[in-house]
């Protein structure tokens, strides 16, 4: 999804109020104008969005890309960059954020924000090297920081809620960079671009069946198809290889 080229007051791109409980996801946020604040997303008087693998870049406004007032947010994957804002994200008024595995520059807690929980391990705040933000292409160019840079586990539950994705891990951002290296994805054994049960079903069966050679299934690359590659399999889908 694109929201782009709105004007507003506040939240051009999105507002969120009155106790709302949106997930925002996959979105690319560009080249809005809020002449007060919250170029890209103003969330106020309760609400509490959780915003994963979201770009906000190239917004305009008198305060924060992303603007909290009286309000929660959780972001995951998330890229905040490149705003014509004094911040990328101001907190106001007891205001609560959680910034996980994320890339953000010019962050400004203010005005008795209250909690905010910055997680050293994973969050950045390096370009995120846009491959053409003059023609307003947002995706990431070989060799951004941002790639194989998130997080798929996204509740902390161990399990993976993003699948979907290029290499060892999800990008941060809107926009999955894919190479053609993942076409043939150590683990991708039915080549859909992801790692995960298909895949672990679909070894059993060849080797049950005898069936051609994929190396794509030789993870131990002992040249064989065997069942210490689904063991190896299992290990890195459940978060253990």
């Amino acid at each position: 999804m694109i929201i782009k080229d709105n004007i507003s007051y506040r939240g051009a791109g999105i507002g969120c109020s009155n106790g709302a409980y949106p997930i925002i996801r996959n979105t690319l946020i560009t080249g809005n104008t809020s002449t007060e604040s919250g170029g890209g997303i103003y969330v106020c008087n309760s609400s509490n969005p959780i915003i994963e693998n979201v770009t906000i870049t190239n917004n305009e406004s008198g305060q924060g890309a992303l603007y909290l007032v009286g309000a929660n947010a959780s972001l995951s994957n998330v890229i905040i960059w490149n705003n014509l804002s004094p911040n990328s994200i101001r907190l106001w008024a007891s205001s609560e954020i959680q910034i996980r595995y994320s890339d953000i520059n010019n962050i400004e807690f203010a005005g008795d924000s209250g909690n905010e929980e910055w997680d050293i391990v994973g969050n950045i705040s390096v370009d995120p090297l846009f491959n053409d933000s003059v023609n307003n292409d947002f995706t990431l160019y070989e060799g951004s920081p941002c790639i194989d840079a998130g997080i798929s586990d996204l509740n902390g539950d161990g399990y993976e809620d993003i699948t979907d994705y290029c290499g060892i891990a999800p990008d941060m951002g809107a926009n999955e960079f894919y190479s053609e290296s993942c076409d043939d994805l150590l683990g991708d054994f039915n080549a859909d671009g992801s790692i995960n049960v298909l895949d672990v079903v679909a070894l059993v069966a060849n080797i049950l069946s005898a069936g051609e050679f994929n190396p794509a299934g030789d993870l131990i690359e002992d040249g064989e198809l065997n069942v210490l590659d689904i063991v190896a399999l299992v290990n890195i889908i459940l978060g253990g290889g």
